[in-house]
């Protein structure tokens, strides 16, 4: 399971008639909880059998700071091509 929780601030610009960019800082929030198990079943030869049962759990909380900005160019009036890209730093 993976979850994110972003709180953001920002503002549009135009930089031309087809060109909105959008820098935005906030917050965010971020936990995990990952489980994976393995098994392994091995004949060694002859009566010799090897099994192995592992488990694995990894759990994350973390919140910290966030920016980014998103570039949009509008194609019409009702169709655009949009992109996202950002930075966080998290403290655990």
């Amino acid at each position: 399971h993976y979850n994110v929780l972003d709180l953001t601030m920002g503002r549009k610009f135009w930089i031309s008639q087809w060109l909105v960019l959008r820098p935005y800082t906030g917050l965010r929030g971020a936990w995990t909880d990952i489980k994976f198990n393995s098994r392994s079943i091995q004949n060694l030869g002859g009566t010799f059998t090897l099994n192995c049962s592992k488990r694995f759990k990894n759990e994350f909380d973390g919140v910290g700071l966030l920016a980014g900005f998103q570039p949009s160019w509008q194609l019409t009036n009702s169709w655009s091509i949009y992109g996202d890209l950002n930075a966080a730093l998290l403290w655990s």
